[in-house]
């Protein structure tokens, strides 16, 4: 009868477990260049809309130095993929040595921002084993039988995949955005090396008569 209550005490620990498993350690996305502050954040949060997360800010911060400003925003995104089962990822944005400048992009000038950017990104997966408990206990306890000494079959595998395919797509996403602003730098370069060429050659040709 001890061993009864032990082991009943035991299963109640266990489904009043939280497993939280990181899947995504510290990625980073980094540029360095020309873009909009404004319209970085707006993809990010198009991204993170697209992808059906909720989304909160943990910390914030804004100082000025030498070089420019510094700028810190850390994100925290959220959403239920199972009876239990949640998807998290950490978003830490740093833009540092900002300045602003008029660049022209896409043979438009624009008042962009210049510095350094740096995103991390991490992502887990969090299992409450008391909701999945509650909600379908027999299927539960035949389930957790199986996945321990039979074959895995609880959708963990799949969750893990889903978070690391979301922080892909919205570090692509960011990419894909900030790629415009590194072309149109290029273009700005282009032209401005065009114009004094010209100049050099007026001033040659003037010399000259």
């Amino acid at each position: 009868q001890l061993k009864i209550i032990l082991i009943h005490i035991n299963i109640l620990t266990v489904i009043k477990m939280v497993e939280t498993d990181l899947v995504v350690d510290a990625k980073e996305l980094r540029y360095k260049g020309v873009f909009k502050i404004d319209e970085l954040f707006k993809v990010i949060n198009k991204s993170v809309e697209a992808r059906d997360y909720s989304k909160s800010e943990k910390r914030s911060e804004e100082v000025v130095t030498e070089a420019g400003r510094r700028v810190f925003l850390e994100l925290r995104l959220k959403k239920e993929v199972g009876p239990g089962a949640f998807l998290s990822i950490k978003i830490r944005i740093t833009l540092d040595s900002l300045t602003e400048k008029i660049e022209l992009i896409s043979r438009q000038k624009r008042n962009v921002h210049h510095g350094d950017v740096l995103i991390v990104f991490d992502g887990w997966l969090e299992t409450k084993y008391e909701d999945r408990y509650h909600k379908a206990p027999i299927r539960f306890f035949l389930k957790g039988l199986i996945n321990k000494y039979v074959y895995p079959i609880l959708p963990e595998g799949k969750y893990k995949n889903e978070v690391r395919s979301d922080i892909n797509f919205i570090e692509s996403e960011i990419l894909t955005s900030l790629k415009v602003y590194r072309q149109g730098d290029e273009e700005s370069k282009r032209i401005s090396e065009k114009i004094v060429k010209k100049e050099i050659e007026e001033d040659i040709s003037k010399s000259m008569q």
